[in-house]
């Protein structure tokens, strides 16, 4: 499959859906971590391994089976969210970058959770650092 290249205005489209997943990924992260503190107060350090192991006491196997469903819902969540194109690359600020063109060349249109809109661009290797207001650019040159 090719690279998926966004406009301004698709970029922005998928906001309320980056919000809501976005959501979910945060509270499932939490929840994640939480569950991973009770199976290390069991004795249970948190591996792949130990996610897979079946025996223990009832209360360790209920435990380990719940930090693997949230661990599962987790990946899955952030494997649809990596499924739309957008490039998740700060899960603690929320932080995309959509790719998009501009004068020919590839660059990340970028928003941020809390955000309202896209309203920033930057060059691919610049990062946050470098954002840009989108501002008046002719849709020619931007999209």
């Amino acid at each position: 499959m090719g690279k998926r290249y966004f406009t301004v205005d698709e970029a922005n489209a998928m906001v309320p859906a980056l919000e809501a997943s976005l959501g979910r990924v945060l509270q499932l992260r939490s929840q994640l971590r939480t569950a991973a503190q009770a199976l290390e107060a069991l004795g249970e350090p948190v591996t792949d391994a130990s996610l897979r192991r079946r025996g223990g006491s009832p209360e360790l196997r209920s435990a380990r089976a719940r930090a693997r469903g949230l661990y599962e819902a987790l990946d899955d969540e952030l494997g649809a969210l990596q499924g739309t194109g957008v490039e998740l690359k700060d899960l603690d600020t929320g932080l995309c970058d959509f790719v998009a063109r501009r004068d020919g060349r590839d660059v990340y249109l970028c928003w941020r959770l809390g955000e309202k809109q896209v309203a920033h661009w930057h060059e691919l290797g610049a990062g946050f650092a470098g954002r840009q207001p989108l501002g008046p650019t002719p849709a020619r040159t931007l999209h």
